[in-house]
Parts: structure tokens; sequence; C-alpha cells
């Protein structure tokens, strides 16, 4: 029953922050759960000790993930681990 609940709220949070960014409103999502970050990013920034290591849009995000041969996940903590900022 428990997860029921948590798994209709959580939709329901993704479907309300849909709709505010169809009608032009700017999200921030933060979290390391990408399976949750692609339900609605259109772009995408990877912050490390406050600093951002990686601004760009999903699309292009996905496209170098693929191009790497990397799970979203894995693309993600490439950016992240980088040595050096990129934003």
């Amino acid at each position: 029953e428990f997860r029921r609940v948590l798994f209709r709220s959580q939709r329901s949070f993704f479907e309300i922050i849909e709709e505010f960014s169809d009608n032009g409103a700017s999200i921030l999502l933060s979290s390391h759960i990408i399976s949750e970050v692609e339900k609605v990013a259109k772009s995408m920034a990877v912050l490390r000790d406050g600093a951002k290591v990686y601004d760009e849009t999903y699309e292009t995000f996905l496209n170098k993930a693929q191009e790497d041969g990397k799970d979203l996940e894995d693309a993600f903590f490439s950016f992240y681990d980088r040595k050096e900022s990129n934003a």
C-alpha cells in the first residue's frame, strides 16, 4: 500500500512540474537520480562544489552519453568527476 501511495504522489509531482514547464515556467530540479530528471528536463547542469561543470540541453547530454556508449547515470558521473570546469 505504501508503494502505491508513493508512486501516485511521485507521478502527480511530475505531472505538476511538466504542466508548469509547458506554461513557460523555469524549474530547478535538484536530483542525482537521472531517471527522475529525464522525465522533465529540457536542459541540464551538473554542479560540483557549487560550480557548474556541465550546462547544455538535455538532448545534447543524451547524445554525448550515447556517443560515449554510456547510460545517463554514467554520463552524469563522468561530468561530475571532471577535474576542470568546462562550463
